[in-house]
């Protein structure tokens, strides 16, 4: 597991089936901070979310975490990386002929970071934060949609990653656990490595209690916007 200190983009372009996200974009992204995401659809959101995580779209420029170009690795070079970031989609990831437990272990067992007798007090601390004791011996299709939700935010935690992309974490979740969310991220700062911290949401109210800075995509271009100044600009 190699450290994140720094992410950006050199002239990157990035897009899928002819469209394009990001053309010729520059960005520095904010390290040590909860960075919210602002997307004009959810097309604009779902394609830079599946570049990022899969490292692919990218048809031109650097994607560069610390000085390494990214795009350029195959699988093997970027899990170096990858081990080291966590992420929460929207609505997908989850392995259907599997119980949440078992899409909760895998990474941890994939990559052999924990040991067997910390599992069973990890996985309580962390399935705690969104009552999901008595759904975790059951598959997806089993259980609730805010279950399901509430295993895609966890799959991305459950290795205690330093970076962390969540894709719309407010959808499907009550307030009370929208709450319980916050109170995840913060254990995760100041207990588990937590570090680096980027999200899209649509929930005002929950962008107003996380969000240290805002991050918005307009005409193909990425721009850092202080807090509470995005209302007005065009997307």
């Amino acid at each position: 597991m190699t450290i994140i200190n720094t992410m950006k983009f050199e002239n990157v372009s990035l897009g899928f089936d002819g469209t394009n996200v990001l053309r010729n974009c520059d960005f520095e992204f904010p390290m040590d901070q909860n960075a919210r995401i602002v997307f004009s659809n959810d097309r604009e959101k779902y394609f830079f979310f599946h570049g990022i995580s899969q490292v692919q779209g990218f048809q031109s420029g650097r994607f560069l975490i610390n000085d390494d170009d990214v795009s350029q690795m195959c699988f093997e070079e970027f899990m170096k990386y990858r081990i080291n970031i966590g992420f929460g989609f929207s609505t997908r990831g989850l392995i259907h002929n599997r119980t949440l437990r078992q899409n909760l272990e895998l990474p941890l067992r994939f990559h052999n970071m924990m040991q067997g007798d910390k599992f069973d007090p990890w996985m309580r601390r962390c399935t705690d934060y969104f009552e999901l004791d008595k759904d975790l011996d059951k598959r997806p299709s089993d259980v609730s949609p805010s279950s399901q939700k509430a295993t895609l935010i966890l799959r991305a935690f459950i290795h205690k990653p330093e970076m962390i992309f969540l894709d719309t974490p407010d959808l499907m979740l009550s307030k009370k656990l929208q709450a319980n969310l916050l109170q995840l991220i913060d254990d995760h700062r100041k207990n588990h490595g937590l570090r680096h911290l980027l999200f899209a949401s649509y929930d005002e109210e929950l962008a107003d209690c996380l969000a240290d800075q805002n991050i918005i995509l307009t005409k193909k271009q990425l721009h850092s916007v202080e807090v509470n100044k995005i209302k007005g600009i065009a997307l």
